[in-house]
């Protein structure tokens, strides 16, 4: 045994069929392990994809990578998030999904047997893993008269994680770290010193989730505010606070995202509010939702440009859930990065509104940010940063000249992970083959913003064509001022969003495969189903909503992803009106817009 990872199944039932930590060959091969014990195992099963993990009452292990977990027997911790046992069935698996790029791993912690709200059975256990691994009696000789948490990993991926994985290999997991791993796609490291947050605020976030937890038993709606700037950690604590609050015994939480630049379970340019029915253990792009019940489409990346717009959809989300959620519901808020100047009276005016029970400062370096007094209670929480672990230096050192990824970057890959569920297969260059929906003209409103106005109608098609919409349905559709592209009935309409439009909701997001000028007829890509797609009336352009790079390099070139159709010499008078394709200023891999052939 090299301590390398190898692909060749060893013979079922092979006595030493498992990973044991505590075997002195594993080690990094240029340099012996610290003498550091490490107790948990992982075990294969009938299936190549799946693995058996123990791991005994109060361990810790650190998580960077992907997988689906679940737990048979015990109850384990995942980033606060209490995860019950029960038999095992791959539908209830549940995702985590950690980057090793995003600097802080995740914490798996296995229930000591006072915590564990269940009473714990070897004889159940023995049968769960009898369904899935010939190794269950190894298994139970290891565990004994022991109480552990045991997991069952699985390396088949949602699409959405495939398909980024397939597009960069080392986002995940280094190929450095595949050595000191059982799994294809996840790495478990021991590092018991490290926490993500220090004892004290620890104990501070326990004190003011309890003081929570007694108004929620009365019956009171909670809501929790985050400030800090870009970059301090706030959707980290966001979702560590959310999954400690999933409990099963408290009415829901509810998640208000109103951080447009970085949202978290949807694309960029919207605000939502959404009922949380599952933990949050992976990266926005991991977590990407096909449609939106409750979301506001600003058709920005700041609210900048349109202040009054931004803080009206707030508000009507916010009175969504003070009308519609259950007594006692908890609300998580979501804010921007941004603290200072116009940031900082966008700021106050949330917390205004929202008057929340508890607000949460992390602080940064560029800044701090003052919470008014009205707010009753203010904690400070500073994460710490970096694991110290043996392990994890020698990922460090191999990728130390890895810069963090740009807000650009993850805005990319929310968008493709949240086109990916369309793919046939795990790869974004089989995008050409997404069958799409066909739109009739007369049925579409496109709402457009001031910029795409200056373009002329015969231009207007060159402009829509391969981009990503926004699929709207206006709260009223009688208060929007519309006119028809060149005066002529059958062709879409055009409504120009001002800073004075009504609110529209967004119920998810489309890519415009292509337009059909002699059948009068648009192809929409889109994960919404049929029926949410009757509901759509308008599609809405944003600022800064673009397509991703990938979609488009990643196609064969023959086989580009749009519709490209000109009458020649028929004399099909609407084809020669709008047929004016824009002039490209430079060249590209292939043309963005129809071209003449």
């Amino acid at each position: 045994m090299d301590g390398k990872k190898s692909r060749n199944a060893p013979p079922m039932g092979h006595q030493a069929n498992y990973r044991d930590f505590n075997d002195p060959a594993f080690s990094h091969p240029r340099q012996k392990r610290k003498s550091t014990k490490l107790g948990f195992k992982i075990y294969p099963t009938k299936e190549r994809n799946l693995h058996v993990m123990v791991l005994f009452a109060g361990e810790r292990l650190c998580f960077y990578g992907a997988s689906m977990v679940q737990c048979i027997a015990g109850e384990c911790n995942i980033d606060g998030y209490d995860m019950k046992s029960s038999s095992f069935d791959v539908d209830k698996m549940t995702l985590v999904c950690c980057p090793h790029r995003v600097g802080k791993p995740l914490i798996f912690e296995a229930l000591t047997n006072n915590e564990i709200s269940v009473n714990y059975k070897h004889n159940r256990l023995k049968y769960r893993l009898k369904e899935i691994t010939v190794l269950y009696e190894n298994i139970m000789k290891d565990i004994g008269s022991k109480q552990p948490s045991v997991l069952v990993l699985s390396s088949k991926l949602p699409a959405a994680v495939e398909c980024i994985h397939n597009l960069n290999e080392t986002l995940l997991l280094p190929f450095v770290a595949r050595q000191f791993s059982e799994l294809e796609y996840g790495w478990f490291f021991e590092d018991s010193s490290w926490k993500l947050y220090a004892d004290e605020c620890a104990k501070e976030i326990a004190r003011s989730i309890e003081h929570l937890n007694n108004k929620r038993l009365e019956g009171k709606r909670c809501s929790v505010i985050a400030c800090a700037e870009k970059g301090a950690g706030k959707s980290t604590f966001l979702r560590h606070f959310a999954n400690r609050n999933l409990k099963p015994e408290f009415p829901p939480v509810y998640y208000l995202d109103s951080d447009v630049g970085q949202t978290e379970c949807n694309p960029s340019g919207c605000l939502s509010l959404y009922k949380l029915t599952e933990p949050l253990l992976s990266v926005p792009w991991a977590h990407q939702k096909p449609s939106f019940s409750n979301c506001l489409f600003l058709g920005n990346l700041s609210p900048a440009e349109d202040i009054e717009k931004y803080l009206n959809a707030f508000e009507i989300l916010l009175n969504e859930f003070s009308s519609k959620s259950e007594p006692g519901s908890l609300l998580i808020i979501n804010t921007m990065g941004w603290i200072k100047g116009k940031g900082e009276e966008i700021l106050n005016h949330i917390l205004e509104r929202a008057r929340p029970d508890l607000a949460v400062l992390l602080p940064s370096n560029s800044g701090f940010f003052k919470v008014p007094s009205f707010v009753p209670k203010v904690i400070t929480v500073r994460p710490i940063h970096v694991p110290n672990s043996y392990v994890a230096e020698v990922i460090r050192n191999q990728h130390r000249y890895e810069r963090a990824m740009k807000g650009r970057e993850l805005r990319e890959l929310s968008m493709i992970a949240y086109f990916a569920s369309l793919l046939p297969r795990s790869v974004l260059s089989c995008f050409n083959e997404v069958l799409p929906y066909i739109v009739p003209f007369r049925d579409l409103i496109f709402a457009i913003p001031e910029d795409l106005s200056k373009f002329k109608d015969e231009d207007f098609f060159a402009t829509i064509n391969v981009q990503i919409v926004a699929l709207c349905a206006p709260v009223n559709e009688d208060k929007l001022v519309t006119r028809h592209l060149l005066e002529r009935e059958y062709l879409p309409s055009i409504y120009l969003v001002s800073s004075n439009s009504p609110a529209m909701r967004c119920l998810g997001f489309g890519f415009v495969r292509g337009v059909d000028l002699i059948n009068r007829k648009l192809y929409i890509c889109s994960p919404l189903s049929p029926e949410e797609m009757n509901k759509v009336t308008v599609l809405a352009r944003g600022e800064g909503i673009t397509v991703p790079h990938d979609f488009l390099s990643s196609q064969v070139q023959l086989k580009v992803p749009y519709l490209s159709m000109r009458s020649s010499g028929s004399g099909n008078n609407l084809v020669n009106d709008l047929y004016k394709p824009l002039q490209q200023r430079q060249g590209y891999k292939r043309a963005y817009f129809p071209c003449v052939e």
